[in-house]
């Protein structure tokens, strides 16, 4: 799957929707966040496909770079990027969250993909291809 294709774990099919490579700083000063390296910033749609009402958490979400390296959401960068709140939303069957989700990596770094999944999903999670 890639950049506007679905991708299902659990009870949500998760669609990116943009991928923004070399953000510098969210917000302004004196409440801005700045990567160490650089943001690359994941723009989702998290839809509950299933019965009951799930949550998504931004913090559930990994980027992985080319080698193989993972890359947790950038929480400070996050609340700054929700204009007051991290991603993290109970989401009823039915309905969609969307939200971007920053991540801090290194210059030299090259994401490939992105893994998502539901707050308490134990099931695989989906796997969305972001390189160019």
């Amino acid at each position: 799957m890639g950049i506007g294709e679905p991708a299902t774990s659990g009870g949500f099919e998760f669609t990116v929707t943009r991928v923004e490579d070399d953000v510098q700083t969210f917000g302004d000063p004196p409440f801005s966040s700045e990567p160490q390296g650089r943001y690359v910033v994941v723009s989702v749609e998290a839809r509950n496909t299933g019965n009951e009402p799930e949550y998504f958490a931004a913090t559930d979400a990994r980027v992985i770079d080319t080698d193989g390296k993972e890359y947790s959401a950038d929480e400070s960068a996050s609340v700054l990027a929700e204009e007051g709140g991290t991603l993290f939303e109970e989401v009823n069957p039915g309905s969609t969250a969307e939200g971007k989700i920053p991540f801090d990596l290194p210059r030299n770094a090259e994401p490939e993909k992105v893994e998502l999944s539901g707050w308490t999903s134990f099931e695989d999670p989906a796997v969305i291809l972001i390189s160019n």
